[in-house]
């Protein structure tokens, strides 16, 4: 996943269990119930982590996200757990509040490696780094990443319109986006 966003309630944003390699690079995840919401809804996932590799077997790699809560009374919470020795985590250049962070997980390979947290009228502090980062393991949790390509764009015909949209935020907008066809000579 690349610069990805989540933002709701106190919900999982990310849940890692059984196998596989996931990664993410760049993004937020924005976790917390907005005061003045109005729409009754319960407050049952407060407990819940934003991420969560429970028990996961396999690469999990999160480069250069952003991990908070908008409720500045609530932490945004980041958990790894369970007892496989071959569950691998990095949070690369992240941005969280490092009390957020737990690894339970004493027999996985769990390192924060050149993460930061946001301080009210200052701007960042590095959070401690946890675990050890040595270049292998960088290598071989960068794979996935190192490896993607994006697709290029090819030339379309000239009668067809090709319209791309990257990196567009809307916030209570009554239309967002609206194409219209133009009237051909």
């Amino acid at each position: 996943m690349r610069d990805g966003w989540y933002e709701g309630g106190y919900r999982t944003f990310c849940r890692l269990a059984g196998k596989g390699t996931f990664t993410t690079d760049g993004g937020t995840v924005a976790v917390g119930t907005y005061p003045g919401r109005g729409d009754g809804l319960p407050d049952r996932d407060s407990g819940l982590p934003a991420i969560d590799i429970d028990n996961f077997q396999g690469k999990a790699t999160f480069i250069g996200i952003e991990v908070s809560s908008v409720d500045p009374a609530r932490p945004s919470f980041i958990k790894v757990k369970g007892d496989r020795a071959d569950t691998k985590a990095l949070f690369l250049g992240c941005s969280f509040k490092p009390d957020a962070f737990t690894n339970d997980a004493s027999k996985a390979k769990v390192a924060v490696f050149h993460s930061r947290q946001g301080v009210k009228d200052l701007g960042t502090i590095s959070v401690p780094d946890q675990g050890v980062c040595d270049a292998a393991f960088l290598r071989d949790m960068l794979t996935q990443t190192r490896s993607a390509r994006l697709k290029l764009f090819h030339p379309l015909k000239l009668d067809v319109t090709d319209v791309r949209f990257d990196r567009v935020f809307f916030r209570n907008a009554p239309r967002a986006i609206e194409l219209l066809a133009a009237d051909r000579p």
